[in-house]
């Protein structure tokens, strides 16, 4: 069975780069433009997806605030995150902080764009955790 995996970003272009990567690695890769929908894709295929790439910065619903819903509900405990973002780590995990958000379903943070040394920390995350 192939995983299958979730990419929240509104850029067209990155959620492009990022299906054609994961397409050579036998991985399904669903999309979504903003958090918004991408809580409608995980509410309807539930336990299919334990890993969610995600944008910080987008319309409807950014990244923290998609953070935020996954953590106030329970269904959602399987969800993993993996930012992607061109926003240092250093001012994500601050902002995390001033928002008071929990961040223990994070699983790594790599940033925009994605690159062959990306990619493999990608999934060496992913394999320690599946």
């Amino acid at each position: 069975m192939k995983k299958r995996f979730l990419c929240i970003d509104d850029d067209p272009i990155s959620r492009f780069i990022f299906s054609r990567v994961f397409k050579q690695e036998n991985i399904v890769l669903l999309e979504a433009a903003n958090g918004e929908m991408g809580l409608k894709i995980i509410d309807i295929l539930t336990e299919e997806f334990v890993f969610v790439f995600l944008d910080l910065n987008m319309p409807i619903m950014d990244g923290y605030e998609f953070i935020k819903k996954v953590n106030e509900n329970k269904a959602y405990q399987h969800v993993r995150i993996f930012i992607f973002s061109a926003l240092e780590p250093g001012m994500f995990f601050q902002n995390c902080l001033e928002k008071d958000l929990d961040i223990s379903k994070i699983i790594g943070f790599v940033e925009k764009p994605i690159t062959v040394l990306t990619k493999d920390k990608i999934f060496s995350v992913v394999e320690t955790v599946t």
